[in-house]
């Protein structure tokens, strides 16, 4: 395929990127999050809702560190976010979860 043809191809691609990307909270969203035991299950559901997987973790990857995958996120607004999944966006997510459970251990699940 000629240079001319893929480069359109490639752009109407990189920019369907984010209109499947799920809505998710921010880091400091998720440090700040307040717990309630009675509702236990239905944060941890909700938080491991956010988790990334790996599918999108490889997606992310390739947006982040592709030259028009980082031109398209930063011109759509998502970049920062992007980085922030391939920052280590689980490991706040499962700490969160680890605390809910601390915190709400004697309240039997629902």
């Amino acid at each position: 395929m000629d240079f001319k043809k893929c480069l359109p191809l490639s752009l109407i691609l990189t920019s369907l990127i984010g209109c499947t990307t799920t809505a998710r909270m921010t880091r400091e969203e998720i440090s700040s999050m307040r717990f309630d035991c009675a509702r236990k299950q239905q944060q941890l559901d909700f938080l491991k809702s956010q988790m990334i997987t790996g599918d999108e973790y490889l997606i992310n990857g390739l947006i982040v560190t592709s030259s028009i995958g980082y031109v398209s996120s930063i011109a759509d607004g998502t970049y920062q976010q992007r980085r922030d999944f391939m920052d280590g966006y689980n490991g706040g997510i499962r700490l969160k979860i680890d605390q809910l459970k601390s915190v709400c251990h004697a309240y039997p699940p629902q």
